[in-house]
């Protein structure tokens, strides 16, 4: 038996230029914005003992998914002490990382399903991500 050939498109980012931030953030949020962004750079910070804040990109996923990325510094110091994750990551990976946190934390906080589909399309996008296996090691 042939193995089966994945015809689908790559998933891909598109960075959210700045008149659009507030409406991406609003339509991926819905009535949570307020707790989205803030829950965000909250487990960034509590993953990240060098993280310190800056300004955040924003992208909106081919697949309807979207994420943010922390400033662009060399790299992110990353530890899960729940899963004993450690490992070093782009500023990309790290946000990709907090977002899918964040997500299931706000999940649970709201029961809002649109937080579930947005795990799930987080994750098909991470799963082509060139740092997949530090990714799904840093949420397992």
């Amino acid at each position: 038996m042939e193995p089966a050939i994945n015809t689908a498109p790559a998933i891909t980012a598109h960075q959210v230029d700045e008149k659009n931030r507030t409406r991406a953030v609003q339509r991926h949020a819905g009535p949570h914005v307020f707790y989205f962004e803030t829950m965000i750079y909250a487990y960034l910070d509590g993953l990240c003992s060098d993280y310190d804040g800056g300004y955040w990109e924003l992208y909106e996923l081919s697949n309807g998914g979207f994420y943010m990325t922390p400033p662009d510094t060399v790299s992110y110091e990353i530890r899960c002490p729940g899963n004993y994750y450690d490992g070093t990551v782009s500023a990309d990976t790290a946000g990709i990382i907090a977002c899918l946190f964040a997500y299931g934390a706000l999940w649970e906080r709201t029961r809002d399903d649109r937080f579930i589909e947005l795990i799930g399309l987080l994750k098909d996008f991470a799963a082509e991500h060139p740092d997949a296996a530090e990714i799904f090691s840093a949420i397992d």
